[in-house]
């Protein structure tokens, strides 16, 4: 046997996991894998127990320099916690990219799903309270509407980050408390994040 491992070279990688029952993924499986998993969140999207298209908000998304914008103003609120900077913010990179506030929301939201509890909720606040009730920046239909933008990212986010989905039930009872859906409605949306979680 050791004669047999000595004599491998460096490209007989595949005999010596063949060898040895280990699986190997060649550069085309992990294509096709990757092809699989957009065509599971596809129909994920697409046929859900919320009766909801999902599918066109990533159809639509903002360009990735947008996102970009989206993601530096979350990390400077992060670290400040300026709510008023975030606000000007908001307003003057929706107006620059001329982008629906939802999409904006939608996008800050969906960054949230993958931080720490106390930071999640930091935002969560901001969004709700702030930029919603305080400042009513937007109304209730757009927060919606940033919400099913959030669920259309949420399939990209459960495998590394499990708590997304909890984050996700919050931002819904939260919708709830603020009557912009009802809780009928919400427990749809809440089942179809916990058939994502067990399909991914």
């Amino acid at each position: 046997m050791a004669q047999l491992l000595s004599g491998l070279k460096a490209d007989d990688s595949d005999v010596f996991n063949e060898a040895f029952g280990h699986k190997h993924k060649s550069s085309s499986d992990e294509d096709e894998d990757a092809s699989r998993f957009v065509e599971r969140r596809k129909s994920m999207n697409e046929f859900n127990e919320v009766g909801r298209n999902f599918q066109k908000y990533q159809d639509n998304k903002p360009a990735k320099g947008v996102t970009n914008e989206i993601l530096n103003m979350f990390n400077e609120y992060k670290d400040s916690n300026d709510r008023e900077h975030a606000k000007d913010e908001f307003i003057e990179i929706c107006d620059k990219y001329e982008i629906e506030k939802f999409q904006f929301i939608g996008y800050f939201l969906n960054n949230s799903l993958s931080e720490k509890p106390q930071d999640f909720r930091q935002y969560m606040n901001l969004v709700f309270e702030y930029f919603y009730v305080d400042q009513k920046l937007l109304e209730g239909q757009q927060l919606l509407e940033s919400i099913n933008v959030c669920v259309a990212n949420l399939p990209d986010l459960i495998i590394d980050y499990p708590k997304a989905k909890q984050y996700a039930a919050e931002i819904l009872l939260s919708a709830v408390k603020h009557n912009i859906m009802q809780q009928e409605f919400a427990d749809k949306y809440i089942k179809h994040i916990e058939n994502l979680d067990e399909d991914y």
